[in-house]
């Protein structure tokens, strides 16, 4: 997500692309694992916190 935005930043949390809750059949594969700096994987969790709240409503 960095590298989309033109900055190089450390990538220091392995986050799940698709999340654990929706695809836990995806919990050990490398193909959902995606590297992101902390800010990125802020944002992440709070679009698809704003996400979950939009469709249970």
């Amino acid at each position: 997500m960095c590298l989309k935005e033109g900055v190089i930043r450390k990538a220091d949390i392995t986050d799940h692309v698709q999340e654990l809750r929706d695809r836990w059949d995806l919990r050990l594969d490398e193909s959902n694992y995606m590297s992101l700096c902390h800010s990125h994987h802020n944002l992440k969790t709070r679009q698809e916190k704003a996400r979950r709240a939009t469709l249970n409503r």
